[in-house]
């Protein structure tokens, strides 16, 4: 799914080193399963740009 939104959008997303809450149990992790968007121009969004409420 993400690899076809990045295909499709400018979004790009990158790995970030945030553990799971409980990285001690099993299938937990350390780090690096968070993905978090990169920073875009939002000259890119065109008319959607219009449609944003405040942040």
């Amino acid at each position: 799914m993400l690899k076809y939104m990045e295909d499709k959008t400018d979004v790009k997303f990158t790995a970030t080193p945030y553990a799971d809450y409980f990285p001690e149990l099993p299938g937990g992790k350390d780090g690096w399963r968070t993905l978090d968007p990169l920073p875009m121009s939002a000259t890119k969004l065109k008319s959607a740009l219009l449609k944003l409420g405040p942040i």
